[in-house]
């Protein structure tokens, strides 16, 4: 055996050994008074000491837990209770020369923060998102059209979605 691995064995012994003697109760206590008035007290024999009786150490049984409850869980957290298209009406037939459509949303509660509102024509979103609920859509096409919207998160997560309706839009050119 190497030098460094008998050394390591020695060391571990003694390192045993010395946590059982500090882990080991006193089984006397001797209390003496000093010459300058302090009280000593040792686990072994002091001149002129006397031994002390220990009572026993008081105990008391751990408290009973309460069963563990299974946790509850949260309900979701309701972002929003309606959210609708109010203008243009189902199947409502609009004339406008210019191809202009007002499209005003209702959403209850309010819009929160960090949320925006995503329009779609046709299954193509519009430009962006919007904080507003009213928007005026220019040069639309003549003809039947779909519309709908969705409030999506800062994270773009749709949150909530209107329904899709239909509107007609009559051109009139001169």
């Amino acid at each position: 055996m190497a030098p460094y691995s008998v050394t390591m064995r020695y060391l571990g012994i003694l390192l045993l050994l010395f946590s059982v003697t500090l882990t080991a109760p006193a089984k006397e206590i001797y209390r003496a008074v000093g010459p300058d008035g302090k009280v000593i007290f040792s686990d072994t024999p002091i001149p002129g000491g006397e031994e002390i009786e220990l009572k026993p150490v008081q105990t008391y049984p751990a408290p009973r837990l309460p069963p563990r409850r299974p946790p509850v869980k949260a309900k979701p957290v309701v972002e929003y209770e309606h959210f609708s298209v109010a203008t243009p009406l189902p199947n409502q037939s609009l004339r406008n020369a210019q191809g202009r459509v007002p499209v005003r949303l209702k959403l209850l509660p309010e819009l929160r923060a960090g949320h925006i509102v995503r329009l779609f024509l046709d299954g193509q979103p519009l430009a962006g998102g919007e904080r507003s609920l009213f928007r005026t859509l220019d040069n639309v096409d003549r003809g039947a059209h779909e519309i709908y919207a969705v409030v999506v998160d800062k994270d773009d997560k749709e949150i909530i979605r209107t329904t899709q309706l239909k509107f007609f839009l009559h051109r009139q050119f001169r």
